[in-house]
């Protein structure tokens, strides 16, 4: 089981790399920001396919059933993965696995080390959802702890939340093309921060649902 979730952790991680090169590489510079909105909201929408809909499933159905179904649902990505139409000249028959290797990993490693202040930009890619991620893996237990059930949790923090995000990603796409890129990354950077101060505030009061969806509100829109 751990090999197989290993797997699928590089898997997943593989398909997003190349899913964001696609988008960068089919879509104009300008209008990058709005298809990473679109990006977010395809993403988001999974995310509550596996997140709510498994866990409502679950409760009428066993686990294997669900991830049977989640399974299925996949096919939907590698569908459209076969359709999709390659942007670049294929690799050669002639070409070898190490050549490959090579034009594909070796060479973009090497060139982002060369480029000026690539310590610089490394570590604003480590750091900028560092604090966020922390955040999200801890979201769950806490609410658990503070007495939500998971059906609340389902209702307000993978659906309601949901929404905001999407609201948030297109604000996010429309502020990318009127403001620029650089000046929507410090504005999303300080507003990430800040909205985490919202959990605290969560802590202090205890349980209570209605607050809650402002909480997730304010963390998912930021």
């Amino acid at each position: 089981i751990s090999i197989i979730a290993m797997l699928i952790a590089i898997f997943s991680a593989t398909q997003d790399m190349a899913i964001d090169a696609y988008r960068i590489e089919k879509i104009k510079p300008e209008d990058q920001g709005i298809a990473a909105s679109f990006y977010v909201y395809g993403y988001r929408i999974g995310m509550l396919i596996s997140g709510a809909f498994a866990l409502i499933l679950s409760a009428k159905i066993s686990w294997d059933k669900v991830y049977y179904i989640l399974s299925a649902v996949m096919l939907i990505g590698v569908i459209t993965t076969l359709f999709a139409k390659e942007n670049r000249q294929e690799i050669k028959p002639a070409d070898s696995f190490l050549s490959w290797i090579n034009s594909a990993v070796v060479s973009p490693v090497t060139d982002f080390f060369y480029r000026q202040n690539w310590c610089l930009i490394f570590s604003f890619i480590v750091l900028f959802k560092l604090c966020d991620a922390f955040a999200g893996s801890l979201t769950l237990p806490f609410l658990i702890e503070i007495g939500f059930s998971k059906f609340e949790i389902a209702t307000i923090v993978k659906t309601f939340g949901l929404f905001a995000t999407l609201l948030g990603a297109l604000l996010g796409g429309i502020l990318v093309k009127k403001i620029g890129l650089i000046k929507s990354l410090w504005m999303a950077a300080s507003l990430q921060a800040v909205s985490n101060l919202a959990f605290a505030y969560r802590a202090a009061i205890g349980y209570n649902p209605i607050s809650l969806y402002v909480v997730i509100f304010v963390e998912n829109f930021s």
